[in-house]
């Protein structure tokens, strides 16, 4: 368990404000509906914000243009599908297993992607007569809380998704659990008491656990699909209890989650202490939270940060799985991290690395250049604050660039120039009455003009 280095501070993290965005100065919008509409999310909470460019956003949006339509979330370790099409349910897979990587060219790489399959669809028996109800029902910093209900019995899974979860897990309310896969279940070894080892024909292992008393059988090649074939496990009846699932690293035992099972993750919220020290706080359930801890993975950079004695992959026993793009990642065990990001002994400016030589500057004729763009007509007048941002920032790099001694000598008077004209150009985008951020109704937060527009 880590030590927070201070105490929290609120400061950090406090709204300046709780009011609904002025009218006046960001126009109510609803174009975004049409565009990106929301979908698999709760009606009790449509009147909050709903967060933007987070991991989980593919989830509650859907393509206008092909309803049906599927994208994943990554996770990670784990990439995860709220299936559209049967066999319906929450669908997981581990990417890494389907890396492929292109043929070098002149010895680099050119790309490397991740296919997407169905490994186990965490369901239940009921979602294959009536297709079920996705309900994202509330969020936090690092994931977010979702049940999947049938609609005519009202009953429901209750999942919670988060960034570095060890186990994929759904707590059942009287459904009869399904698990799907578009694999063959090769074997299945249940010689311990609520525990499953999948093996599957994709040379993946699985482990199931179950909180209470089930048992499953075996569905040999059921038809999902026209395209897509495999096996099932289904239970014998309705169950109220919990199930986890977690794919084994390749050559662990299949041991090594058990003592980690019991313990859940429900949610996590960030807290700071200082500049450079801030701490991840689990929301946790299960038996064996307090006197084992929760099992979760980090990654390469969140392990370089962790204080105290984190596990790292070279730790004996260290479990440890892949990230798509971002390395290895190292399960730790604790119900708070608490990090400290170093501070940096290095002079930070706006330099570039290599400064041009005054024989690079007479060669390209740079100051002759550089007064032509200064003086040149520049008008501010894109179609948002997003792209005249952009536009400030290209005649900003100008007047970095007049403030350089070996361009243009000792003399100031380009700068000065330089700076007395941004200052103009700001101030006529700032002054002006029309209103180039929007409150997208559906989103209940401030974007850009832009992102609402209708032709976007």
């Amino acid at each position: 368990m880590c030590v927070p280095l201070g105490s929290p501070l609120d400061g950090y993290f406090s709204p300046f404000s709780l009011d609904e965005p002025s009218e006046k100065l960001f126009k109510r919008n609803g174009s975004l509906e049409t565009i990106a509409p929301i979908i698999n999310v709760a009606k009790e909470a449509l009147n909050q914000p709903i967060p933007t460019n987070k991991w989980w956003g593919n989830l509650i949006h859907v393509n206008p243009k092909d309803l049906s339509e599927n994208y994943p979330v990554w996770a990670q370790p784990y990439a995860m599908i709220l299936k559209k099409a049967r066999p319906f349910g929450l669908m997981a897979y581990y990417p890494f297993t389907y890396r492929e990587i292109a043929p070098k060219v002149d010895g680099v790489v050119k790309y490397y992607e991740h296919g997407i399959h169905n490994d186990l669809t965490l369901s239940a028996q009921e979602f294959n007569v009536t297709k079920p109800v996705y309900e994202i029902y509330s969020w936090d910093d690092i994931g977010i809380n979702l049940r999947i209900c049938d609609p005519s019995t009202k009953k429901c899974m209750d999942s919670a998704l988060l960034s570095g979860m060890a186990f994929i897990s759904g707590k059942y309310d009287g459904l009869t659990p399904r698990i799907d896969t578009e694999h063959n279940i090769t074997s299945v070894d249940n010689s311990t008491p609520g525990k499953y080892v999948i093996h599957l024909n994709n040379t993946q292992k699985w482990v199931l656990y179950a909180s209470e008393s089930i048992s499953f059988r075996v569905e040999e090649s059921v038809m999902f699909s026209v395209d897509e074939s495999g096996s099932s496990l289904v239970a014998d009846g309705g169950y109220h209890g919990t199930i986890r699932l977690a794919v084994l690293p390749e050559g662990a035992d299949d041991t090594v989650y058990d003592k980690y099972a019991p313990c859940l993750v429900r949610g996590g919220t960030v807290s700071m202490e200082s500049r450079t020290a801030y701490s991840i706080n689990w929301d946790v359930e299960g038996s064996t939270c307090e006197s084992v801890g929760l099992l979760h993975f980090a990654l390469p950079h969140q392990v370089a940060s962790l204080t105290g004695s984190p596990t790292t992959a070279n730790t004996p026993g260290a479990i440890a799985l892949h990230s798509t793009t971002r390395g290895l990642m190292v399960a730790q065990v604790s119900n708070k991290w608490c990090f400290v990001e170093p501070v940096s002994e290095i002079e930070i400016d706006f330099w570039p690395a290599r400064r041009p030589t005054p024989m690079v500057v007479e060669e390209f004729d740079m100051l002759r250049t550089l007064k032509d763009d200064i003086t040149a007509n520049w008008s501010m007048n894109a179609s948002s604050w997003y792209f005249n941002g952009k536009n400030f920032q290209k005649y900003a790099s100008l007047c970095l660039m007049a403030a350089d001694s070996s361009v243009v000598g000792p003399d100031t008077t380009l700068l000065t120039f330089c700076m007395e004209k941004l200052e103009k150009l700001i101030n006529g985008s700032i002054n002006t009455s029309e209103q180039h951020l929007n409150s997208p109704s559906c989103l209940r937060n401030v974007v850009p003009r832009d992102c609402v527009q209708s032709n976007f």
